[in-house]
């Protein structure tokens, strides 16, 4: 799987812990970086041995997070949809060029 994901917000409760997270995945090619956007929310258990408080939590630990909670299944096609975007602008050739157009000739009042 070749998406990234960038953390753009993290919410915390009122104790201290990071309880929601939006964030991008993004994949990049020739043609530029296709991307998509999202939001996950998260248990904070405040008295486990591994609560972290939110000055602490790192985007690389909420991204581990946000990967857990979406799993192989939805990354995958998460990946899927921006690999179909990037090769159907691959594909595009929209694109006209007035060196080779014909042009319509006569007279426009008619």
């Amino acid at each position: 799987m070749s998406i990234e994901i960038a953390i753009l917000t993290k919410t915390s409760d009122s104790k201290g812990g990071v309880i929601a997270a939006s964030f991008k995945a993004f994949k990049a090619s020739t043609h530029g970086s296709y991307k998509t956007f999202g939001d996950c929310t998260f248990s904070a258990k405040h008295s486990g041995k591994s609560f972290i408080q939110a000055e602490d939590v790192t985007d690389a630990i909420v991204i581990g997070w946000i990967k857990k909670e979406l799993g192989k299944e939805r990354l995958s096609a998460i990946d899927s949809i921006l690999s179909a975007r990037i090769t159907e602008d691959a594909n595009y050739s929209g694109f006209l060029s007035i060196a080779n157009c014909t042009l319509p000739t006569g007279s426009a009042d008619k």
